[in-house]
């Protein structure tokens, strides 16, 4: 069903700045390339001799969108819908409708709003607390992180149940840790 297309999925996506659409539908090719800089080892590796050319030893795979239309990327598309706005930042539901890795990420990188969050793919450092209320009269308290992790949440999926041919639809709750920084948007963003 997933290399079919027939499974629907929905998620939050929180993202820099401030989108000047409502709706937006983006068919960028992907091309992936071997993100440069960084290396993974594998435990089944150990004693091997290990080479430039190992297979464990490249970057992560990391995509890059092209222009609609160029046919030397991976086809995919990716439906955006604004759910709220913040000063610096927008919560996005994002539909997937096609399941390219990063997908979601290479799009919204295209796009200049990449994840609040994303060391592959836009900032790379945590936010703090200082960023957010800038009158802390602690400095420490202003270092406090509140946000190290990826801001996008697989929220909904639905698909058809293999023997019973019904529809089965779920949905997660957005993590506490998102929730908060949501919140910490609502009180010092709006």
């Amino acid at each position: 069903d997933f290399a079919a297309r027939k499974i629907h999925k929905e998620y939050l996506a929180l993202v820099v700045g401030e989108v000047p659409w409502t709706t937006l539908v983006v068919r960028k090719p992907i091309s992936y390339v071997r993100a440069v800089g960084r290396t993974v080892s594998s435990p089944y590796m150990r004693g091997a001799r290990r080479t430039d050319s190992s297979p464990y030893m490249r970057g992560p795979k990391k995509g890059v969108a092209l222009e609609e239309g160029d046919a030397s990327g991976k086809a995919c598309e990716t439906h955006f819908d604004v759910a709220a706005r913040y000063k610096a930042f927008t919560l996005l539901h994002v539909q997937p409708k096609t399941g390219r890795t990063h997908q979601i990420r290479v799009h919204l990188q295209s796009l200049g709003h990449p994840l609040a969050y994303d060391p592959l793919y836009g900032r790379a450092t945590p936010l703090r607390l200082r960023e957010f209320r800038p009158r802390i009269v602690n400095a420490d308290d202003g270092e406090q992180v509140v946000l190290n992790r990826l801001p996008l949440h697989a929220w909904k999926l639905r698909f058809t149940h293999p023997e019973t041919g019904t529809e089965v639809a779920l949905e997660a709750p957005m993590p506490r840790d998102l929730k908060e920084f949501i919140c910490l948007l609502h009180r010092h963003r709006t």
